[in-house]
């Protein structure tokens, strides 16, 4: 990125000492929205910098903090021993645990799948999660290749949803 930056404004100093007349206000307009883009990079660089991502909570300490969970819901078969690639299940909490986040259930919109790749690619599904919460309206979880595994999680997590929902009726 540096190099692109300086060599374009190396290239706008050049066109401006050996241009004369009109175009050299037209080419300082030019100058100055580089600046503003590099500024408007180098802030966006910065953001990115600074959002730390929690790690994910191990096991153990998920444990004591709800209990075993009522169910296990794999995301992947494969690497389903691994915490970011299932949902905990907590009936009495009424939450998912979610990469090691717990997600109310209140907080939950809408659940769905939808295929990511391009049309070019092998399909790859991904369950959609909609919450009200502000840092993550949406939740997207990789399910791998098979249209009928992200079909059944997406209904086993409504009808957690759901049949709690009823009882309390």
């Amino acid at each position: 990125m540096r190099k692109r930056t300086i060599l374009q404004a190396l290239a706008i100093a050049l066109l401006v000492l050996f241009v004369n007349g009109p175009n050299v206000v037209s080419l300082i307009i030019v100058l100055v929205g580089e600046l503003l883009l590099a500024i408007f990079a180098y802030k966006q660089k910065e953001k990115k910098d600074e959002k730390v991502e929690e790690p994910l909570a191990p096991a153990h300490e998920l444990l004591q903090l709800y209990g075993d969970p009522d169910d296990i819901i794999l995301l992947d078969a494969v690497r389903g021993n691994e915490l970011n690639h299932q949902i905990l299940v907590y009936r009495d909490q009424r939450c998912f645990v979610v990469e090691g986040q717990p997600l109310n259930w209140q907080d939950i919109k809408s659940v769905t799948f939808n295929n990511y790749a391009t049309p070019y690619e092998i399909p790859v599904y991904q369950i959609v999660i909609a919450t009200t919460l502000r840092d993550h309206p949406f939740i997207h979880l990789s399910v791998g290749q098979d249209i009928s595994w992200a079909r059944e999680i997406v209904m086993e997590m409504e009808n957690w949803i759901e049949g709690e929902e009823k009882e309390r009726r």
